[in-house]
């Protein structure tokens, strides 16, 4: 009876004991099922209530210049940059009565209740997203709320897994725990006594503790199989902490990106303002019409299209079409056009057309016409410039000139009307003289008849063409481009001034042959190699010689700069004159300016033959010095 009382006695001690050791590893292993994973679960439903609140006030403050502008595009690029965190499940931005104006998936946005979001953040039914709402502010005026879904599947899924590996933690714990327990219920009471202290304080959650190692093998392998598994959990708690350390740095690391991001998008805002109220401020001060065609209409217009087209004060041409401004025969020809640039079939364009003011009258305009984006709308950008005053001072310049040249043209006369005379004179002697021995002949003979007819029909000849080639010199005419043979120019002129010039002075040819032909006015060609050729009469104070030569082989000093492949046809006067100095070249086509004796000269040669090179598109070279002569090379355009 006593031996079954004290096996009695120590069977309830054991099962006391043993309850207790169960009930510890139990203890141990539901809190750590219990509160780790809870603990995870609030750490990461917080951390992301933090990154949804913070990626909301950012996108908001980024969107409010945009929004309070009705900028859509910046929207969409603020939008498009929060896109690019991959959490995000939806963005609806909505006005003052809350109603959606942008968003990215809304629908999943209205299908989770958004509008019930507060600024901290809150989570749908599904426990799937957080939501947070942001106030939209501009110059401290609400002008809209912004709400951001921010998915959870990533942090669910990193808070499942850990769940299961705790729950097979807690379940090797109790395993092992139960198992050992009734072990240790019978070899080690002492020590477990020690052991339950530890335990209390791994519970209170300081896992820096181990059980004290017994001598007795069976507890020793207890200890430390549960000092191991203290480890363990401390390892798995280290990665808690580095895994919600790395969460907050991540979330720390993106948040300064969308920092820098709002930065630089703050400042290409600026910059792009910037940029616009330059543009429009050349628009507005422009003094050529700047307007913008779109959709068959004009919707933009600066002031001075208001001015060119002599639009009423108090009116408009916005919404006018080309046939409002255009005459009728003109408008679907520029309309074309302008739908062209539109359709990138047609880049940038210059041209010349004809419009109609308000009053009614017409008028010539430059336009320049480019293709833009405008209000979103494809459209042409067009600039017209008035050049009616323009056209009317071109068309007076050409009426000066051309009465300079006539008048020009009668001081040559004049200057070669003393040569002229000489020769007429010489003509009606050769005509007097075989008058007279026909008259004074004693007996008329067939053979002697016919000699002075031929001579007086040769005279007479030689008279008319003389008369001619002046005649034709001295007529006031238009310019007229055509093909001309640059040879048969020089071959005139030349037969022209040797009859003219003093015996003293000879004048050579030295033409090339094949030479191709040109595009320019015979009559301004004549004037030019004329005046060249007076002034070289003039530098040659004695006697002297003249050389007129033609050339397709030589091209201006400057030809690789103006076009390297263009061809040039080059005219060259040059006499062994008294040359020409520094100071007399520099002003050699200022008109009025001579160094001939007063009288002598009006001083427009060679303003006239620089007039005429540029009407003719060609250049001039002049290689002179003083005692040595001067040569004129004269290039024109093949």
């Amino acid at each position: 009876m006593r031996q079954f009382l004290r096996d009695s006695i120590v069977s309830s001690f054991r099962f006391r004991l043993y309850a207790i050791i169960a009930g510890a590893v139990l203890s141990v292993s539901a809190f750590i099922y219990l509160y780790f994973p809870q603990k995870f679960h609030e750490q990461a439903y917080a951390a992301a209530r933090a990154k949804a609140m913070t990626i909301a006030d950012i996108s908001a403050y980024s969107t409010a210049p945009a929004l309070f502008f009705n900028d859509s595009v910046a929207v969409q690029e603020v939008l498009a940059a929060a896109r690019q965190n991959a959490d995000i499940r939806f963005i609806i931005i909505t006005d003052q009565q809350q109603r959606i104006v942008h968003g990215y998936r809304t629908e999943i946005g209205v299908g989770l209740r958004y509008d019930i979001a507060t600024h901290e953040g809150n989570l749908d039914e599904h426990r799937s997203t957080v939501i947070s709402r942001s106030v939209i502010l501009f110059d401290g005026q609400t002008i809209g709320q912004l709400y951001i879904g921010l998915s959870l599947d990533a942090i669910n899924l990193e808070v499942s897994e850990t769940k299961r590996t705790i729950t097979v933690i807690s379940a090797i714990i109790l395993i092992i725990g139960l198992t050992l327990s009734y072990v240790v219920v019978r070899l080690l009471l002492g020590p477990l006594e020690r052991m339950a202290g530890t335990f209390r304080r791994i519970a209170q959650g300081d896992f820096s503790q181990h059980v004290e190692i017994s001598d007795f093998a069976e507890v020793n392998r207890l200890g430390t199989a549960f000092n191991s598994m203290v480890d363990d959990i401390a390892a798995l708690q280290g990665e808690l902490h580095g895994m919600n350390r790395t969460l907050e740095e991540r979330i720390s690391e993106r948040t300064a990106d969308l920092q820098r991001s709002v930065e630089q998008h703050t400042r290409t805002e600026a910059a792009l303002r910037d940029s616009e109220e330059r543009f429009r401020a050349l628009v507005e001060l422009s003094p050529d019409a700047i307007v913008v065609f779109a959709a068959g209409e004009f919707t933009f217009i600066n002031p001075s299209a208001l001015t060119i087209f002599r639009v009423p004060s108090g009116g408009s041409l916005h919404g006018a079409s080309l046939y409002d401004m255009m005459p009728l025969a003109q408008a679907p020809l520029f309309e074309e056009m302008l739908q062209r640039i539109i359709n990138g079939t047609a880049v940038n364009i210059l041209t010349e057309h004809t419009f109609v003011r308000e009053d009614g009258t017409e008028f010539i305009a430059e336009v320049a016409a480019t293709k833009l984006v405008y209000s979103g709308t494809p459209a042409v950008q067009i600039v017209i410039r008035d050049i009616s005053e323009r056209i009317r001072s071109e068309r007076k310049r050409i009426e000066l000139e051309q009465q300079l040249l006539h008048v020009q043209k009668k001081e040559i006369i004049s200057t070669l009307a003393s040569g002229l005379a000489h020769d007429i004179l010489n003509i009606l002697g050769i005509i007097g003289t075989s008058i007279n021995k026909l008259l004074f002949m004693k007996e008329l003979t067939p053979s002697s008849v016919n000699e002075s007819a031929e001579q007086i029909t040769k005279a007479t000849e030689r008279g008319k063409g003389l008369v001619r080639q002046l005649l034709s010199f001295a007529r006031k005419s238009e310019l007229n481009f055509d093909s001309v043979n640059v040879n048969t120019i020089v071959t005139e002129i030349t037969s022209v001034v040797q009859r003219t010039f003093p015996g003293s002075i000879a004048v050579k040819n030295d033409l090339a042959a094949d030479l191709p032909m040109i595009r320019a006015d015979s009559n301004q060609l004549h004037q030019a190699l004329l005046n060249l050729c007076l002034n070289a009469r003039d530098a040659i104070q004695d006697a002297g010689l003249i050389t007129i030569s033609t050339s397709d082989a030589i091209r201006p000093s400057d030809a690789a700069v103006r076009d390297p492949s263009a061809r040039y046809l080059c005219l060259c006067v040059s006499d062994d004159g008294v040359g020409m100095s520094d100071d007399v070249l520099k002003r050699i086509y200022e008109p009025f300016f001579t160094t001939k004796n007063e009288g002598t000269g009006s001083g427009l040669g060679m303003a006239m033959v620089k007039g005429i090179m540029e009407n003719h598109r060609g250049v001039i070279e002049i290689d002179t010095a003083v005692g040595k002569g001067t040569t004129f090379r004269l290039f024109f355009p093949i």
